[in-house]
């Protein structure tokens, strides 16, 4: 599908359309990274995902650059300099910082997405917090959201974690296995 994302993301919306060939089960991937830089864009691109959260059939996974709600608040800002907390915390009215801005998560669970940690109950693993100097707080970022109808088929999550995987990437991969419905 040409422009998937029809330009309302920052970095990038890929869409899969799957088709399980034993059963004819048709099921949709969508793989995103929101912003990284503006909670605000976070939400906006976040507000054009949310119609697929009631569905039956869709599997939401990638950088969400944000917090879930269930996750543990954060206590103290001082291991993140003062020049980056616009892209982490949530901004009052007046202009003083708040919380961790968690609203894109927010409006994806209020949609009918769901967290395996938070509404399945599969162990939380941190995603991100071990490559920069400037931000050394173990966290989760990276998600694999199945929308209300298919998060009876998830079945495991796993956040693998070695010096290998380490030294790809700034993050760690988030790994769901999902079960198809079986052949009729």
């Amino acid at each position: 599908m040409p422009d998937a994302e029809e330009g309302k993301f920052h970095h990038t919306l890929a869409r899969a359309d799957l088709v399980d060939r034993r059963t004819g089960w048709n099921f949709t991937v969508l793989n995103t990274h929101l912003d990284p830089f503006s909670p605000a864009n976070r939400i906006r691109e976040a507000s054009w995902l949310t119609e697929y959260g009631a569905r039956d059939d869709v599997v939401l996974a990638g950088d969400l650059n944000s917090e879930a709600p269930g996750d543990p608040a954060v206590t103290s800002w001082s291991w993140l300099p003062a020049e980056l907390h616009s892209r982490h915390r949530f901004q009052n009215p007046d202009g003083t910082y708040a919380g961790s801005d968690r609203r894109a998560l927010s409006a994806l669970l209020h949609a009918g997405f769901r967290d395996p940690v938070t509404h399945l109950g599969f162990p939380s693993a941190r995603t991100v917090g071990y490559w920069s100097p400037t931000e050394q707080r173990d966290f989760r970022s990276d998600y694999v959201l199945p929308a209300r109808g298919m998060a009876p088929r998830l079945k495991g999550l796993l956040v693998p974690d070695t010096d290998v995987i380490r030294s790809m990437s700034d993050h760690l991969p988030v790994c769901g296995d999902f079960a198809l419905p079986h052949q009729s």
